[in-house]
C-alpha cells in the first residue's frame, strides 16, 4: 500500500537525472523521496509489479545503507521512492571543509570504510548499484569516536530502471547475470568503468570501480 507522506517540498530546485527529489515527512520521521513518474494509463498489473519492487528494496536492511520505507503514490502515475532523510551527502561534505584546515585522514579513511561495508552488503544481495559517486554516499551521524559514517544511496536505481522497463511493456526482456541495460545518455560516464562505458555492462567488478573514482573524489577534494 501507499505510504502516508505530507510536507512534500523540492530540494535544490533542480531536476535530478533520474528524477526530481523531495523531502517531506511521515509520521515521526523526515524522509526524502524520489520521483518516478508511470507513464499514463498504467494497468494494475503494472501497479502491482512498481509496489512488488519497493517491497523488495525496503527488505534491505544494513547499518551503511540508507533505508527505503517503500513507495508513495499521491495521485495516478506518480510514485515516489520514500527512504531515510539524512543532512549531506559526501559531496558537499568534502567540498565545505576550509583547505587550509582540511580532514583528518583518519576520518577520510573511516569514512570510505563505513561506504564500502554498504556496497559490501549490496553485493551479497546480487545488486549493482551501477552509480557510486561521492553525491551517492550520504554522511550520516554516529555514535563512534570518529561522530560520522556514511551510507550507501540511491540504492533504488536498478530498481528504478527494472520498473521503467516493465511500465514500457518490456517485462518480458530478460536481464543478465552480468546486469546488461540499455544505454542511457543520463550515465555516470566519469565514474563509469570501461565496460560500462563500451558495452554498457554492470556488475559488482563496475560498482570497485565506481567505488575507486570516490576514493579519488575523497583525497582530491
Amino acid at each position: 500500500s501507499s505510504l502516508p507522506v505530507v510536507n512534500l517540498s523540492q530540494l535544490g530546485g533542480k531536476l535530478k537525472p533520474y528524477g526530481r527529489v523531495y523531502s517531506g515527512a511521515m509520521p515521526g520521521s523526515p524522509v526524502a523521496l524520489r520521483e518516478l513518474k508511470a507513464p499514463s494509463g498504467i494497468t494494475l498489473e503494472q501497479y502491482s509489479l512498481v509496489m512488488n519492487e519497493a517491497s523488495e528494496l525496503a527488505k534491505l536492511s544494513h547499518p551503511n545503507l540508507v533505508q527505503h520505507f517503500g513507495l508513495a503514490n499521491p495521485s495516478p502515475g506518480l510514485f515516489f521512492a520514500v527512504m531515510e532523510k539524512a543532512p549531506e551527502s559526501f559531496y558537499d561534505f568534502l567540498r565545505r571543509t576550509d583547505p587550509e584546515i582540511g580532514i583528518d585522514s583518519a576520518l577520510l579513511i573511516h569514512l570510505l570504510e563505513t561506504g564500502a561495508r554498504g556496497l559490501e552488503y549490496l553485493a551479497s544481495k546480487d545488486r549493482v548499484h551501477r552509480n557510486i559517486a561521492a553525491r551517492n554516499l550520504l554522511v550520516f551521524d554516529s555514535s563512534d569516536c570518529f561522530g560520522h559514517e556514511l551510507k550507501v544511496s540511491d540504492v533504488d536505481l536498478c530498481t528504478r530502471l527494472q520498473v521503467r522497463d516493465a511500465l514500457e511493456h518490456a517485462r518480458d526482456r530478460k536481464v543478465s547475470s552480468s546486469h546488461c541495460t540499455e544505454s542511457d545518455e543520463r550515465n555516470p560516464v566519469r565514474w563509469m568503468a570501461i565496460e560500462a562505458l563500451k558495452n554498457n555492462q554492470f556488475s559488482e567488478e563496475s560498482d570497485v570501480w565506481s567505488f575507486g573514482v570516490v576514493m579519488w573524489e575523497t583525497w582530491t577534494y
